[in-house]
This record gives C-alpha cells, sequence and structure tokens, in this order.
C-alpha cells in the first residue's frame, strides 16, 4: 500500500494546513482526533442495489483516459441486469448526490449515517468549521476498471474510504499544472478540465485508500482515481468551507 500523502491529525493541524497559501492547495489524509469514528462498512451487493435502483442515480461507464465523461449513460442497462452482474461490470460509475432515501432505517446506508455522517457533521461543526447549505455526504462506487479521470471540484472535499480497491492520485504543484484560466473556464462556463500533456510519476502524489481513509482534496485542485475492484466511496463536500 503506498501513500505519498502527509497525514493531518489534528484539528489545529488542518487549520494551519488549510490557511498555508502553498500546502492549502494539496491533498493530504486526515485522521486522529479529526476522523475518530468506528464503523462497520455496508454489504456490497446492498449497497449496489439499492444505489442503482434510487432515481437520482447517475450511472456511468468510465475508462482510464484524460477527462471525466458524463455522457456515457448506461443505467438502462445497469439496471436491467442481476445485481451479482453489476458487481462484475469493469467500468461502472455510479453516483448519487442526494443520499437521504439511503440513509433512512432500514436502507443500506442508515448505519453508516448514524455511526459517521453525523457525529462527523457536529464534530466539524464543533471544531469551528463553517459551511454554507447542508452537510453534504455523496456516493461513488465503481468498477474494478473504472476511473475518475482527470478533474477539478466546486468544493473542498473529505473522501471517505468504504470498501474495495481505489488508487488516488493528486500533484505536488497543483496550481502549476491547472492555471486560473482552467479553473475560471470551468467555474464560470462548466468547461471540464483535460489533465494537461508532461505529467509524470515525479509530479503526482498517490495514495492506495483502505477502508476507513480519509482523504482531504482542497477546492478546484486536480486529481483522478483508478480502481482495483468493486469499491465505493462517500465524498464530503463543503460549500464555501472555512473555519470560524
Amino acid at each position: 500500500m503506498r501513500t505519498d500523502l502527509e497525514k493531518v491529525d489534528t484539528w489545529e493541524d488542518l487549520r494551519e494546513w488549510h490557511e498555508d497559501p502553498e500546502r492549502g492547495r494539496v491533498a493530504c489524509r486526515l485522521e486522529g482526533e479529526v476522523f475518530p469514528f468506528a464503523w462497520k462498512p455496508p454489504d456490497p451487493l446492498t449497497l449496489l442495489d439499492e444505489a442503482r435502483h434510487h432515481p437520482k442515480a447517475r450511472i456511468l461507464r468510465q475508462s482510464p483516459g484524460e477527462t471525466f465523461d458524463p455522457t456515457a449513460d448506461a443505467s438502462e442497462a445497469i439496471r436491467a441486469l442481476p445485481v451479482e452482474k453489476v458487481a462484475q461490470e469493469p467500468h461502472l460509475h455510479l453516483s448519487i448526490f442526494d443520499l437521504s432515501d439511503l440513509c433512512q432505517p432500514g436502507r443500506a446506508l442508515h448505519p453508516l449515517s448514524e455511526a459517521v455522517f453525523r457525529p462527523f457533521e457536529r464534530l466539524c461543526a464543533d471544531r469551528g468549521i463553517r459551511w454554507e447549505g447542508g452537510f453534504w455526504p455523496i456516493l461513488f462506487i465503481g468498477g474494478s476498471a473504472s476511473a475518475t479521470n482527470y478533474h477539478i471540484d466546486p468544493t473542498p472535499n473529505a473522501i471517505f474510504h468504504l470498501f474495495g480497491e481505489k488508487r488516488f492520485h493528486s500533484l505536488k504543484e497543483p496550481d502549476r499544472w491547472c492555471p486560473q484560466t482552467v479553473k475560471d473556464a470551468y467555474t464560470k462556463d462548466k468547461k471540464l478540465a483535460v489533465r494537461p500533456p508532461g505529467i509524470g510519476e515525479e509530479d503526482c502524489l498517490v495514495h492506495d485508500n483502505a477502508p476507513g481513509d480519509l482523504v482531504w482534496i482542497p477546492q478546484l485542485s486536480p486529481h483522478w482515481v483508478d480502481a482495483g475492484s468493486l469499491s465505493a466511496t462517500i465524498t464530503f463536500a463543503f460549500r464555501q468551507f472555512r473555519f470560524a
């Protein structure tokens, strides 16, 4: 298991990391008192079956490439297959941006909501983190050869790994590879970022996710993820993140 990411394990260290003009642009791992929860992962097939039938699920096929392709819809085919076959779909890329239904009693994410989502929301607020709108967990499920290709996000995110194998990539100098013109094109015109030529292994920070890992990604910082098995993560997205 490889990790190039620095560890941040206290709230004061997270504040200092966030406020540092250089380090604050780079991904890191959150551990210790920042994420102290005991939890059990959901059953993969149960979660997959509930998620694929969710009316708001975005179901795509994604192969490794230079950018994310939001047009590669596979929802009809994936919903028609037995769930065991869906679990074997190598390029499955499923996401749900509203988990309220899956967090209800009796649903796949309810135990996780009680053990992690709600306590993490309270802990963040108690430690001085502020954000706009509700606390926002997002589900991503990927097939064994799927990819979330090079992209940037409009919010800083904390990515919580539930199960399976995923290799996360970010950049040591994100603003070198993603200048303000690219960020503006994304935020103002919704133009997706494309991986620029020339990025080498020496430019990357790599982290092999294990269940329970929490990776922090700053706002508009390029990253991409390659799966090695059926896997799932929860992304906690913080709109207008700040410390009080």
